[in-house]
C-alpha cells in the first residue's frame, strides 16, 4: 500500500512537471522559440533568409538581414542537449565613433519602445580614455556601452562590442541554466 502511495505521489509530481515543461514560454527571436534543438532552430532562420555558414562547436554562424543591416548571426547551442539558449547578432562594423553610437543610441531607442525603459543601462569610457580617442578606446576594451531588458523568460541585450559592432543579445534564462549546467559537467568529467 505504501509503495503504491509513493508510486502514485511520483507519477503525479511527474505530470505537473510535464505540464509545466509544455506550458513554459521562451525566450524567441523573430517568433522563434530558442529551446529548439540547434538544426531545427537554423532551418527555421533559412526560412526567414538567413544562410548557413557552418558550424564551430556548439555554435552556428549563419548572416543575414536583421532591423535593416546585414548581420553575422551566432547561434549558441547547450553542450549535451544541443538546445538553443542564446542568439547574437553582430551588426556591421564601424570605423567612426559617432556612426557607432549613434547606432548604439537609435537602436537602444527602439527597443526602448518595444520594451520599455531597460532594467539596466550604462555608458562610460573606462580611464585611461580622451576625449576624441573613442574608437580606439572601444578596440581597446574601454567602452561600456549596455543596456538590457530583462523578460519573463530571459534577457535582450544591445551594446557596443570591441570588434566597433552593435550586438544584439537574445538569451532564454531556461537554457541558460542548462547550458551551465551541461558545461560544469563536462568540466568535471574532464578532471
Amino acid at each position: 500500500m505504501r509503495i503504491r502511495t509513493v508510486l502514485f505521489f511520483l507519477w503525479g509530481l511527474l505530470s505537473v512537471v510535464e505540464l509545466h515543461a509544455q506550458t513554459r514560454q521562451y525566450m524567441s527571436f523573430q517568433g522563434i522559440s530558442l529551446g529548439k534543438g540547434l538544426e531545427e532552430f537554423v532551418l527555421q532562420m533559412e526560412t526567414e533568409g538567413f544562410s548557413l555558414i557552418g558550424y564551430r562547436r556548439d555554435v552556428a554562424v549563419m548572416e543575414g538581414v536583421f532591423a535593416e543591416s546585414d548581420c553575422q548571426m551566432l547561434v549558441y547551442a547547450t553542450p549535451s542537449s544541443k538546445l538553443v539558449w542564446k542568439v547574437v547578432l553582430l551588426a556591421p562594423q564601424e570605423e567612426a565613433w559617432k556612426f557607432l553610437e549613434n547606432d548604439y543610441r537609435r537602436y537602444k531607442s527602439l527597443y526602448s519602445e518595444k520594451y520599455g525603459e531597460p532594467s539596466k543601462s550604462f555608458e562610460f569610457f573606462a580611464e585611461p580614455y580622451k576625449e576624441g580617442q573613442e574608437i580606439k578606446a572601444v578596440k581597446m576594451g574601454q567602452c561600456f556601452y549596455s543596456s538590457c531588458w530583462e523578460q519573463e523568460n530571459g534577457r535582450i541585450i544591445v551594446e557596443i562590442f570591441p570588434s566597433c559592432r552593435i550586438t544584439f543579445i537574445y538569451e532564454d534564462s531556461y537554457h541558460a541554466a542548462i547550458e551551465a549546467r551541461e558545461r560544469i559537467t563536462g568540466i568535471m568529467e574532464d578532471i
